[in-house]
């Protein structure tokens, strides 16, 4: 087993958001693994579609890592990865989703896995139930602006808009491995 020996840095302040380099004092040479948006292919499922799944091909030749939280956007809807899976290469497995975009059931099969993940508040739904989810995509779509289908990609891009003014500038430091966010002088979430 390998132990994490997590070291915190020098915090930098943007208004009530404070963010913290971390750094993992047994430096790593490679992951093993790959992030899921660089070589994974999501799908709805064949023969027809279900809400609470997608399945996930790996055609890589290394594992491919899908994060819990992992925006899945086009298919039928845009859905969320209930939970972080590491997909062999060279296999396909069904993974579990939650909806992010309610007022839409058509298109086409294939999805993307983004860049972006799903605000905490509406991770923190993801194991309860699909009506919660839905609650918490709806109230964040409240504050940051609701689209026809209540996407949350849609109300996620104006939040995101309005975010890039407090980390313009900011940059990975040298060997950092993740970040632990603060805002308004309370831990919020370690990446």
């Amino acid at each position: 087993m390998q132990v994490l020996d997590l070291h915190v840095g020098r915090p930098v302040h943007r208004g009530a958001l404070t963010l913290f380099p971390v750094w993992n004092g047994r430096a790593v040479a490679t992951r093993g693994y790959l992030p899921g948006g660089d070589v994974v292919q999501v799908a709805e499922r064949e023969g027809a579609a279900v809400v609470a799944q997608l399945v996930v091909t790996n055609p890589g030749q290394r594992p491919a890592l899908v994060l819990e939280g992992d925006l899945l956007e086009g298919g039928q809807q845009d859905r969320v990865a209930n939970r972080s899976v590491l997909v062999p290469a060279g296999c396909a497995q069904v993974l579990e989703v939650s909806c992010v975009e309610q007022g839409r059931w058509n298109g086409g099969g294939a999805h993307r896995v983004t860049n972006r993940r799903a605000p905490v508040e509406v991770r923190a739904a993801l194991r309860r139930d699909q009506g919660e989810v839905w609650r918490r995509v709806e109230s964040y779509g409240d504050r940051y602006g609701h689209d026809a289908t209540g996407s949350l990609r849609h109300a996620a891009g104006r939040a995101q808009e309005r975010a890039a003014a407090l980390v313009a500038g900011l940059e990975p430091l040298f060997a950092q491995c993740g970040v632990l966010v603060g805002l308004a002088g309370q831990p919020l979430l370690l990446e």
